[in-house]
């Protein structure tokens, strides 16, 4: 197949366990191999909302083959806006994966407004699909937002996370104080590009619940994951 999905694992910070995987687009065809070569492709053909449907609709169709029930974490292009049109295409998703626990994604070039945020997540809700706000941290994070439709998980970019275990005590305490913020408000936050045991070590004891990154494990298909399990 053109478009191969592959699969990096979330886990929870108390004991590694693998507790979900994001979705991740590959393919086979020469000079389209990583998602910045395809959806740039896409874009000039104005077909990159149609790619990041199929790269959901794929990654979905082979996560039957991860061990266990865990939680599927699917990306969103910031083309598709919080229109009909997306909601749609995870109501299908829903329809064909029932009983499989999934998380959407959403990139920050989507969010319009908080009465349109509303509105999707109570979308998402009726769906039974959860909210995760991805890059927390990088650029302009939209703070209105998060207040008027509290997702269910907030990642915290790479930028705030890589070489943590290196930084000031004023970097710590100012990450500190985020993530005590999102934890009253129920939010559960995740740490990303954790890529060595100091960063991991130093993320739990600021209170992250969940973690991605290079130590934890690589983008692979979902075939590796089985064989390793």
């Amino acid at each position: 197949p053109a478009l191969v999905p592959w699969y990096q694992p979330v886990v929870s910070l108390d004991n590694e366990a693998v507790v979900g995987f994001e979705v991740l687009a590959r393919s086979n065809v020469q000079g389209l191999e990583n998602p910045h070569q395809m959806f740039l492709t896409a874009s000039r053909l104005a077909m990159d909302v149609p790619l990041s449907e199929l790269c959901r609709q794929v990654g979905m169709q082979h996560c039957g083959q991860l061990p266990g029930n865990p939680a599927i974490y699917l990306n969103t292009h910031p083309a598709e806006k919080l229109t009909t049109r997306l909601i749609e295409s995870l109501q299908e998703l829903r329809r064909q994966h029932a009983e499989t626990p999934v998380v959407i994604e959403l990139h920050e070039g989507a969010v319009t407004g908080p009465a349109e945020m509303k509105a999707f997540r109570a979308e998402l809700n009726e769906l039974d699909i959860k909210l995760a706000y991805d890059d927390f941290g990088a650029g302009q994070s939209r703070l209105s937002e998060l207040i008027a439709a509290p997702p269910d998980i907030l990642k915290f970019d790479i930028a705030l996370i890589k070489n943590i275990h290196e930084a000031t005590t004023q970097h710590r305490r100012m990450l500190s104080m985020l993530i005590s913020v999102v934890l009253e408000s129920g939010i559960i936050p995740l740490a990303e590009g954790i890529e060595c045991e100091e960063e991991a070590d130093v993320c739990q004891e600021l209170g992250f619940h969940l973690a991605q990154g290079w130590h934890f494990g690589r983008p692979a298909p979902c075939d590796t994951w089985n064989v390793a399990e």
